[in-house]
């Protein structure tokens, strides 16, 4: 079985396998992502101020010392940001012809207690012509009892209300999520079901008309508690143009679970339809920047993550995947052009 693999329908999510690694890695206190091209964790320097936004930080020249020399500038047609970016090597060719899937895994400053939220930005570069697109945070708990969960966007995702193919943001939770409740958009143009691809959980999914180039905040917290103790958690996504913060909705947790994990959190880019490729040429590039991960104190003061470190899909299929380290995060590729 394989990190990365497409489990049932109606929406795209990391395998079934990558969410029992996550559940062991937070029982035990680590995660393996055995993936071919992995790279050295990196430290952040608490010195360094953190700024949430990715439009406007400067660029970061010519990609630092330890930049690949022998690897190009993005491409100006492929990123509408940090253009002057050096990114990694693609992963090298697998056997099958399939789309390799980027991973990003965040580990925030440690506390045993768990946190009660997390929130990230992300800034998808440009428009996808037809392929359909997941680019979403996983995320876990410090306590028991709640399965995988997740929250992010997506182009060409699950007709809804009689859109075709709609760009979507979701929120879903897998066993010990119990009920749903929608938050600012309502039906027809969300939907919600007691699902999490074909297994127990529920999913939230709203329409939402995301802008390429732009930066989005999207967060996931508690909310309170119903009378038997369990946890609403809820999730928003705000357009850091409009200034207008959605809130998505939320879903009712098991009590066990406690608090938001500290580490394991993963950015993900999967491409999921609208057919399977035939060519690795034939995988449409998409490129996003996941801003660095974050918490908020109770008294309001934002912590960042202080590592990460990046995977591959494994075994990798197409070598057209790839990551390129920014001040501001983490910028991940698919279906990158081959010369």
């Amino acid at each position: 079985m394989q990190i990365g693999e497409v489990i049932g329908t109606p929406f795209r999510r990391p395998s079934v396998v990558l969410g029992a690694l996550l559940a062991a890695a937070l029982s035990v206190g680590a995660l393996e992502l055995i993936a071919a091209c992995a790279k050295d964790e990196v430290k952040y320097s608490p010195d360094v101020p953190y700024d949430a936004t990715i439009i406007g930080d400067p660029l970061p020249g010519d990609g630092g010392a330890d930049a690949e020399a022998s690897v190009p500038s993005v491409d100006a047609t492929l990123a509408c940001l940090y253009q002057d970016a050096k990114p990694e090597p693609v992963c090298e060719a697998g056997t099958a012809i399939q789309p390799t899937s980027t991973y990003t895994n965040w580990f925030l400053p440690d506390n045993p207690s768990g946190y009660s939220n997390i929130e990230w930005t992300l800034n998808i570069d440009h428009e996808i012509p037809d392929d359909g697109v997941y680019w979403a945070t996983q995320f876990g708990y410090i306590g028991t009892g709640v399965g995988t969960s997740y929250m992010g966007m997506q182009a060409h995702g699950s007709p809804i209300a009689g859109t075709t193919r709609p760009k979507l943001v979701i929120f879903a939770v897998g066993s010990g999520a119990f009920n749903a409740e929608f938050g600012d958009v309502q039906p027809p143009l969300a939907s919600k079901a007691a699902d999490f691809d074909l297994h127990p959980g529920w999913n939230i999914h709203i329409v939402y008309e995301w802008v390429a180039c732009r930066d989005y905040r999207l967060k996931v917290a508690k909310m309170g508690t119903d009378m038997a103790g369990n946890i609403w958690l809820g999730a928003w996504i705000k357009d850091t143009v409009t200034g207008i913060d959605t809130f998505v909705g939320k879903i009712l947790i098991a009590a066990s679970a406690q608090a938001l994990g500290t580490y394991n959190i993963i950015n993900f880019s999967e491409r999921f339809g609208p057919a399977p490729i035939t060519s690795c040429a034939d995988e449409e590039h998409t490129s996003a920047i996941f801003g660095t991960m974050s918490t908020r104190t109770d008294a309001g003061a934002l912590l960042k993550a202080t590592r990460f470190d990046t995977s591959f899909f494994n075994p990798s299929n197409c070598p057209n995947a790839r990551f390129t380290q920014l001040p501001v995060g983490v910028r991940q590729e698919m279906g990158v052009p081959i010369p």
